[in-house]
């Protein structure tokens, strides 16, 4: 029996368009949720999002939150709030610097700000944060902060420092970007541990640079074609990108499914 967990944006969603799921990597996961194999989201996602890409791929089990989160059979079995005091040091940080920035500190598409044009800041299209809650004396300190929404000032953005359980996430050219746990594999080992499954049988797909730290730890990691370049030196086998059958290909070359 193995433990597969899957990456969800270009690894399970197409690497040309984003948020489809090709209909061969459909057919391929249902396929493998036929087996014997036990099957899980890998992301950082929110869990309020993370049980959305669930549902339309129909997965039950995720890690999500970076890791902290864990979900067996769609009910949370662990949740772990992210460090306070290095989330408290890099939101001093963002003051200092003059660096815009949201609060999310429910499962939702909700963040809390001192800037009352934060979400025309980050752009009104952001799905992730649906809705921006203006607080002029926010006080973070005594907060248990799930994660980060900063406006993307890259010059400034570029000079935050001290990030050790967090990780500075989303893409350069967005108008956002957010400070977030991105440690999928420690979510991952936990949650086979608590299901009484071996580490030695997981199996991790990934494209991205949230997915080193899952690769350095697994014993079997797979790189979509579309992947970055330090992952795929990481992995243990490349298959084709994630637009064109990456995922069914993978499976069928390792026999997992028929």
């Amino acid at each position: 029996m193995k433990y597969f967990f899957f990456d969800i944006d270009g690894t399970l969603t197409s690497s040309k368009e984003f948020g489809k799921i090709p209909p061969s990597t459909m057919k391929a996961i249902a396929a493998l949720q036929s087996t014997e194999h036990f099957v899980a989201l890998a992301t950082g996602r929110a869990h309020c999002l993370a049980s959305e890409f669930a549902q339309k791929i129909n997965i039950v089990n995720y890690v999500c939150e970076g890791g902290n989160c864990l979900v067996k059979d769609n009910k949370e079995i662990s949740y772990e709030i992210p460090d306070k005091t290095e989330m408290n040091a890099l939101i001093a940080q963002c003051e200092e610097l003059d660096i815009p920035y949201a609060l999310s500190i429910e499962d939702n598409k909700i963040g809390y700000s001192k800037w009352a044009d934060f979400k025309e800041m980050i752009g009104n299209g952001c799905a992730i944060m649906q809705e921006v809650i203006y607080v002029p004396n926010l006080d973070y300190r005594d907060k248990d902060i799930r994660r980060i929404f900063l406006y993307n000032d890259k010059a400034k953005i570029s000079k935050l420092t001290g990030f050790k359980q967090l990780c500075l996430m989303g893409y350069e050219w967005s108008p956002f970007r957010l400070i977030e746990p991105d440690d999928k594999y420690k979510g991952i080992a936990k949650l086979v541990e608590m299901i009484g499954g071996n580490q030695q049988d997981i199996v991790v797909f990934g494209d991205g640079v949230n997915d080193i730290k899952m690769f350095e730890k697994a014993p079997f990691k797979i790189a979509m074609g579309n992947a970055c370049e330090p992952l795929k030196q990481m992995s243990d086998y490349i298959t084709h990108d994630s637009a064109t059958d990456g995922i069914e290909h993978a499976l069928k070359h390792f026999g997992w499914i028929g």
